[in-house]
């Protein structure tokens, strides 16, 4: 071997060997992004996260798959033998945790506190989407200034707690919460009159399927009543606002949690999270078609104006 040879070899090896120290600590790691739909705001969250990450951590093996079932995320938890797990939308976590031994897992969905610190907190971080009730109300007052009811439609196995704290918040602010529970979609076509200023709708599972919101949407346009919606696509599609969280802000919460993850930092020391940032949208269409007065201020405000 010739000295040239000899030099370009040993020049070789040298620039490897730096750049591998130089690597990305995710080098080699693999994150498994679970998800149960491709419902909004599942999308948003999984692409503002996977384009965070991919800002530092360009050669992270990022594998993403949609779910039939618990059984179905088991296995492909173990086929894919992933460093750190991204479960999104999905109520399997303590499932997966029972039947994954040792990796840490960030879960994305609609948790309310006191469920979310059911979790050991060694081997989850929950960045929690939920919105306080009287967050909602307050959101509600301020679209709508000078309603005196607001009806809220419930599943009470589910969210009676949500009435009861909405039920606080109205006692303090001189309004009054209209409680309508509900057990099954049948209870849901047995509403005839809602009779109040505003109906806020509240992320639950019963109120919120397609079937209950085509009776519920009918009977506010029969009295003329404003719906307050839960996303942004309640707004497009036609409640006269909604109240989302800010899904941008979100999606740095649950990316920087990843991140600490992807750093080593042990999960017990990585905070979980509630939104930090509350968008609303409105549908000028609709409120002019409810006869609701929109100021300028509100409009300015708004994250979105659908039907200018």
């Amino acid at each position: 071997m010739t000295e040239t040879a000899k030099v370009f070899i040993f020049l070789g090896l040298f620039v490897f060997t730096l750049s591998m120290c130089g690597y990305p600590q995710e080098h080699g790691k693999t994150l498994l992004i679970i998800k149960q739909n491709d419902f909004e705001p599942i999308p948003t969250i999984i692409k503002n996260v996977r384009n965070e990450l991919a800002k530092n951590y360009p050669t992270l093996n990022i594998q993403e798959v949609t779910i039939k079932g618990e059984e179905d995320a088991i296995a492909i938890t173990n086929k894919t033998n992933p460093n750190i797990i991204f479960l999104v939308g999905a109520d399997i976590g303590k499932t997966l945790a029972n039947n994954i031994k040792d990796t840490p897992i960030v879960i994305s969905d609609m948790f309310k506190p006191e469920y979310a610190r059911t979790f050991p907190s060694d081997r989850f971080i929950i960045n929690s989407l939920y919105i306080p009730t009287e967050t909602r109300l307050a959101y509600t007052q301020k679209i709508l200034p000078g309603i005196k009811t607001i009806a809220i439609i419930y599943n009470p196995a589910k969210n009676s707690d949500v009435i009861n704290d909405a039920e606080k918040y109205a006692q303090a602010h001189a309004i009054t919460v209209k409680r309508f529970p509900v057990e099954n979609e049948k209870d849901i076509q047995l509403i005839d009159h809602l009779n109040t200023s505003a109906l806020l709708l509240i992320p639950d599972s019963l109120v919120c399927s397609i079937v209950s919101l085509r009776h519920i949407i009918g009977k506010c346009v029969a009295e003329q009543i404003p719906i307050i919606g839960i996303s942004e696509y309640f707004a497009q599609t036609g409640t006269v606002a909604a109240i989302s969280t800010d899904f941008n802000a979100y999606s740095l919460q649950a990316a920087s949690s990843i991140i600490a993850l992807l750093n080593k930092m042990p999960p017990s020391a990585v905070p979980s999270t509630s939104p930090e940032k509350v968008d609303y949208f409105i549908n000028a269409a609709m409120a002019k078609t409810k006869n609701v007065q929109i100021t300028d201020e509100i409009l300015k405000g708004a994250k979105k104006v659908f039907g200018q």
